[in-house]
């Protein structure tokens, strides 16, 4: 018998989140659509979720995180720092290039990181605050302050926050163009990156 990509089991400590293949983050958000409609009225009481170990990357962790809350208002509620740790022990690259540093709070105005490699921060950046990295920056939250990733020259570093509005943004040696003021704000990640010698903002599920 094959074994299912996504089941959902309740004990009581709650409802799981299993994820038993290594499948693109698309697929297994498909599998996760038809079991839901399939059971309507028992996922209508679910608020929270945990999720088992996975073999999936942070970002697509992230992704999964808020498109499951976004479309059906469930949240996974262990993305915790002993999770993280767990299900990335035997990493020692998580994102593209470099080693990882994980900031479990919210940066206030006044706080500076700075990193060789890349900086996953579960938490917000106010204004005021700065982030650093030769790598790439993840913000788990919004990114209101100063946000510099590439920062020995690295063209290719990104920088994904849920919310993006950072005070500046910069990656390698180029420096973002003050939006214009939005009453818009989306409700998906977004994720900064060069293109021609440009920095652009793209939807997140875009690089799906």
């Amino acid at each position: 018998m094959t074994e299912e990509i996504i089941l959902f089991k309740g004990n009581r400590d709650g409802v799981y989140l299993i994820i038993n293949n290594e499948s693109q983050l698309s697929v297994i958000q498909d599998k996760i659509t038809k079991k839901i409609d399939s059971a309507k009225s028992f996922f209508q009481e679910i608020k929270k979720v945990k999720l088992k170990e996975t073999s999936l990357s942070k970002e697509d962790l992230f992704s999964l995180k808020v498109w499951l809350e976004e479309k059906y208002g469930i949240e996974i509620d262990n993305t915790s720092e002993d999770f993280i740790k767990h299900n990335n022990s035997n990493k020692s690259q998580v994102i593209d290039q470099g080693i990882t540093k994980y900031i479990y709070s919210t940066l206030r105005s006044g706080t500076s990181v700075k990193f060789d490699g890349n900086i996953v921060i579960i938490g917000d950046v106010n204004p005021g605050a700065e982030v650093l990295a030769t790598g790439n920056i993840i913000v788990m939250g919004a990114l209101r302050g100063i946000a510099h990733a590439g920062l020995s020259g690295n063209d290719r570093a990104t920088v994904v926050a849920f919310s993006l509005e950072p005070t500046q943004l910069r990656i390698a040696n180029i420096i973002a163009r003050s939006p214009d003021k939005q009453d818009f704000k989306p409700t998906y990640p977004e994720k900064a990156c060069i293109n021609e010698n440009t920095i652009i903002i793209l939807p997140y599920y875009q690089n799906l």
